[in-house]
């Protein structure tokens, strides 16, 4: 691990994983998709897109992409984030996340840790706790 990667205030996600890698490890991918087709203004937008790229080449040293194996829904969503719709899709992604019925899926373990970590370093509470 890189040293800065050990620092206190750094928080590194797992098997270097980028956010968005991070949210599908987490099982955000419905949501994901459900924010995919609202920005697009409809229905089966990751079913297009992997019907589209699916044994296009990649960059330099890289294989063909295949989206019909495994986990083929899982890199095609990840391939589909990182094509210039990450912004596009973290509003209506977030506002998805936060009015989930399961609370404790409406902040991604990891989200969660790195809030936690910036409230404790600026000593925040939340609204309605005292502070000690």
């Amino acid at each position: 691990m890189p040293p800065v990667a050990s620092s206190a205030n750094v928080v590194v996600l797992p098997g270097g994983n980028d956010f968005e890698a991070q949210l599908i490890s987490e099982g955000y991918l419905p949501e994901i998709e459900e924010a995919l087709d609202f920005i697009h203004g409809k229905k089966g937008y990751l079913d297009a897109y992997i019907e589209k790229h699916h044994g296009l080449p990649r960059a330099k040293n890289k294989p063909a992409t295949d989206y019909k194996c495994e986990n083929g829904r899982i890199i095609a969503a990840g391939d589909a984030l990182d094509s210039r719709l990450k912004t596009r899709v973290a509003e209506p992604l977030a506002e998805m996340l936060a009015i989930l019925p399961d609370q404790a899926r409406r902040f991604p373990a990891h989200i969660r840790a790195l809030f936690e970590r910036i409230s404790d370093d600026h000593c925040l509470t939340q609204v309605g706790e005292e502070a000690s």
